[in-house]
């Protein structure tokens, strides 16, 4: 058996808590328990990948010290961390012991607010042990404080071994009529991925210099677009549609002579011939699909082909949807994929213009979104996939590709 410990105050010498936890120790030890202490002042930094250890315990002890008010920073993380990363299922089947020691007042609303939180979590409360303890002196030389600490610390070992049955509460009530938890549409595996890479501080940097990136891409769109909306252009102030370069004075006529006052006719232009068909042998159509493509168009590779095939066999065109992604998979090469109306058509070479949205994955990835483990978005989302380009089109691509074990 292993009981899990997470201290949430501040690691004082003299913190009634630390010495609470230090007699329990004793006694589990003594019973055969294994105990392990997380100080959460300590792992700070981690503390949104702490939930993943609650599946190596059979019970835990939240300890706090209410210095002034409430339990504490620390403790209030972990209970996030807790309820966006946890395994629910694991926590609706571990006991949770609150110990609360205060030095001021508000033990009993600490040790009730711990019970409240790890209910409406879905787990199991022990009864806990609270105290006021205004000299530390006093603590440690009172037998009879002690012996209460021992006693309790018997209690909570009997309760998580022998897995005592609880009274249902009205927390657990209002957390399954009212309080719902929200779905995340993670797996457990997933949300641990997620703490992951939220406690990772290079990935999160790195996260929010491609947002800046991003945001000062489409300001200086938007900044470019308005000043070109704002200054009419020249061929709209004369009126023509001339080119630039040689503007036209309204005084001059306009299908007179050149500056040199001779007329010159404009040559006749033959026209182009016609192409022979022969009746017996209708023309075919060039489809959009085709690999029979234009000179100077891209051809395709086999790797391009087969994932042309997967992406037509799912693709639901939207009426008026028109764009190109560029994928570029490590280790493989580039690819252009075009989608419209017609259907969606991929390249294994760069397409002239700029396109929509612009992907950088590995090609595992591109495996699980072919094969519908995954989204495009959730993909970015997890840091899978790193993206440049308009993410409308990127939550679009989701819905027109549809895989089929989605």
């Amino acid at each position: 058996m292993k009981i899990n410990i997470y201290y949430g105050g501040r690691g004082l010498f003299d913190d009634p808590t630390l010495f609470v936890l230090g007699i329990m120790e004793k006694v589990f030890a003594e019973l055969g328990v294994s105990t392990e202490r997380f100080m959460l002042y300590e792992l700070k930094n981690r503390i949104s990948t702490l939930p993943q250890t609650l599946k190596e315990a059979d019970g835990i002890i939240l300890a706090s010290t209410v210095e002034w008010f409430g339990v504490g920073g620390y403790m209030q993380m972990f209970l996030d961390a807790c309820y966006l990363y946890g395994d629910k299922e694991k926590i609706a089947q571990t006991y949770m012991c609150p110990v609360v020691m205060s030095t001021t007042y508000g033990e009993r609303e600490g040790k009730l607010y711990l019970s409240s939180a790890w209910e409406i979590l879905g787990g199991l409360p022990c009864s806990g042990l609270c105290g006021y303890i205004s000299d530390m002196a006093e603590l440690e030389i009172n037998e009879n404080y002690r012996k209460i600490v021992e006693k309790k610390a018997e209690d909570t070992y009997r309760t998580m071994s022998k897995h005592l049955a609880c009274l249902p509460a009205s927390n657990q009530a209002v957390r399954q009529k009212i309080a719902q938890v929200r779905n995340f549409r993670f797996t457990p595996q997933e949300n641990e991925q997620l703490s992951q890479y939220a406690s990772d501080e290079e990935y999160v940097e790195a996260q929010k210099a491609d947002i800046q990136e991003l945001t000062s891409m489409f300001r200086g769109m938007m900044s470019g677009s308005g000043s070109e909306k704002e200054q009419p252009s020249e061929e709209q102030t004369e009126g023509s549609a001339l080119p630039r370069q040689a503007p036209v004075s309204r005084t001059a006529p306009r299908n007179m002579a050149s500056a040199a006052g001779v007329y010159q006719k404009p040559k006749a232009v033959s026209p182009a011939p016609k192409p022979v068909i022969n009746p017996a042998k209708p023309p075919q159509r060039p489809s959009v699909m085709s690999d029979a493509r234009p000179s100077g168009r891209p051809a395709k590779t086999a790797e391009a082909k087969r994932l042309e095939t997967v992406l037509q066999a799912n693709y639901m065109p939207i009426s008026g949807f028109k764009t190109t992604v560029r994928m570029n998979v490590e280790e493989e090469g580039t690819y252009d994929i075009l989608m419209a109306g017609t259907g969606v058509s991929v390249v294994s070479e760069p397409t002239p213009g700029i396109p929509s949205v612009e992907l950088r994955l590995e090609r595992e990835v591109l495996d699980k979104i072919l094969s519908g483990k995954v989204t495009f978005l959730k993909a970015f989302m997890i840091g899978e996939i790193r993206m440049t380009g308009d993410f409308q089109v990127l939550r679009t691509m989701d819905q027109v590709l549809r895989f089929s074990d989605r």
